[in-house]
């Protein structure tokens, strides 16, 4: 089972007028299977969808792993 907890979205100004938007979100995955969650991960994309239809592709997107048993 996926699950996504805890998402938070932050807006910066940066000094050029650009914003930086900061998308940040757990995935809680339940298994009992041991797997390699980065090999799925291995091509992750973000995409923004607002309440108008328009969309914004994040430029730069990671992630990292935290095991809890």
């Amino acid at each position: 089972m996926l699950n996504m907890a805890d998402t938070s979205i932050r807006l910066y100004r940066k000094k050029n007028g650009k914003v930086s938007v900061r998308f940040r979100s757990y995935l809680l995955v339940e298994t009992n299977v041991i797997f390699r969650l980065g090999e799925y991960l291995r091509d992750i994309s973000c995409v923004l969808t607002f309440p108008d239809g328009k969309t914004m592709k994040f430029d730069k997107v990671s992630f990292s792993f935290q095991f809890a048993f």
